[in-house]
């Protein structure tokens, strides 16, 4: 995480009144992400009999979730240690989850 690394997305919604024009494109963009990350979790989770019932947006939603509050944390501690730590627990978990019970 470089000294002056940012979220795009977080720093313009936390500073909306400075950028009112862009909460639009910003929520389409996450919209899209979404869209495509949950379509391949939906077909990963359909492809394993042995996976529990999961809602595939609400996992998106986790996944987003966890990704931003990791950069938080680091930012917020000024460690950049917390970033990777949480996405390799959180890639754990979803290969676990999607893999655990199908081999």
């Amino acid at each position: 995480m470089a000294a002056q690394s940012g979220c795009l997305y977080v720093s313009v919604l936390t500073e909306r009144q400075l950028a009112l024009g862009a909460r639009k494109q910003i929520a389409k963009s996450i919209g899209s992400w979404r869209a495509t990350l949950a379509g391949t979790r939906r077909e990963a989770l359909a492809a394993c009999p042995a996976a529990p019932a999961i809602d595939a947006d609400a996992l998106v939603d986790h996944l987003f979730m966890t990704f931003e509050g990791a950069f938080i944390l680091s930012r917020s501690m000024n460690d950049p240690r917390y970033m990777p730590a949480q996405l390799s627990v959180l890639r754990q978990l979803v290969e676990f989850l999607l893999h655990g019970g199908c081999q």
